[in-house]
């Protein structure tokens, strides 16, 4: 009868399957459960940053214009030339 090995990756799964399974009791699931809050978001801290979703027609903007830093960003002075150029396109 031959010896069967088991090889690194069967161990790290079993091992990692164990762990998981050792954590997570049924009792600690319970405990989270009644810990969440009730209503979304009272957990953030501050106000959430990013674009605004604007639903009232009245308030869309009419214009739009650039950022203040755009044109400083924009002079041709400010991009680094390119030493090759555009590559040559190939003739076949």
């Amino acid at each position: 009868m031959e010896k069967r090995t088991v090889t690194r990756r069967e161990f790290l799964e079993l091992t990692t399957a164990a762990a998981a399974g050792a954590a997570l009791t049924p009792a600690d699931l319970l405990a989270a459960q009644a810990a969440a809050p009730g209503k979304l978001g009272q957990a953030l801290i501050g106000k959430l940053e990013g674009p605004e979703i604007i639903r009232d027609p009245t308030k869309v903007p009419k214009t739009f214009q650039e950022a203040p830093c755009w044109p400083s960003w924009s002079r041709p002075a400010s991009f680094p030339r390119s030493r090759s150029g555009c590559p040559s396109r190939a003739t076949s």
